[in-house]
């Protein structure tokens, strides 16, 4: 099983939102460049997936977004 998570994105999301990645993949681009000294890329890119869980049953016309 999944561990539960709160999701917060700056003040849009603040904690609320109860679930779990369902997801996650990253991807290394080579025409980015790259940091010799620590021989790490210096972008990557990141995919998230979170699955909300509702511990009420939502109804149309409600805001469950915080």
């Amino acid at each position: 099983n999944a561990p539960i998570s709160s999701l917060k994105i700056g003040n849009y999301f603040n904690g609320s939102i109860k679930g779990y990645v369902s997801s996650l993949a990253y991807a290394i681009d080579d025409n980015y460049p790259w940091d010799i000294e620590k021989e790490q890329p210096m972008y990557v890119n990141v995919d998230v997936s979170f699955q909300q869980l509702f511990f009420k049953t939502p109804k149309q016309g409600k805001n469950y977004f915080g």
